[in-house]
């Protein structure tokens, strides 16, 4: 950035500090009655401090507000990785869960199979959103439910045989 491009970003500032040194150095000089000359070079001086106080205290802010950007920008990166990486969670504890509950299930058709009721209640729990379990379940089931001669609930009905 050149010295011409800090002039034309801080014009605001100078146009007012200029408009301000004018106003007091008039005000000083007409109302008061002191050297012009010393009023003038006084108030400039000044004028020149301030603007350069607020030149620096500008570049200390636009470097803050850069660094401020790069932080946002980092953590909204950080944010989406979370999410990737909380979906993917999800999903292994999801399939966890159903591979749990396919284990249990056979257990349960072979240890008890007269178990109705709970056997059923894992089913309708592995067969139904948000599990959807299948893969070679569905043919085991109905073989059971075909010995046990089970009735099975709405929610089981539709099962079909690969």
């Amino acid at each position: 950035m050149t010295v011409w491009d800090n002039v034309k970003e801080l014009k605001a500032w100078i146009l007012g500090a200029i408009a301000f040194d004018a106003t007091v150095t008039s005000l000083l000089v007409t109302v008061f009655g002191v050297d012009a000359v010393k009023t003038t070079i006084a108030t400039t001086a000044t004028t020149i401090m301030a603007l350069a106080i607020i030149f620096l205290i500008h570049k200390s802010e636009a470097r803050t507000r850069k660094e401020l950007q790069k932080h946002i920008d980092n953590s909204a990166s950080v944010v989406t990785d979370l999410k990737h990486d909380m979906t993917e969670i999800k999903k292994m504890i999801l399939e966890n869960g159903k591979s749990t509950l396919r284990i249990e299930i056979n257990e349960e058709m072979l240890q008890n199979p007269h178990n109705q009721d709970t056997i059923l209640k894992m089913a309708e729990k592995y067969f139904s959103p948000p599990m959807n379990g299948d893969w070679y379940m569905t043919n085991r089931f109905l073989d059971w439910v075909e010995k046990e001669k089970v009735h099975l609930p709405p929610s089981l009905i539709g099962l079909k045989r690969d």
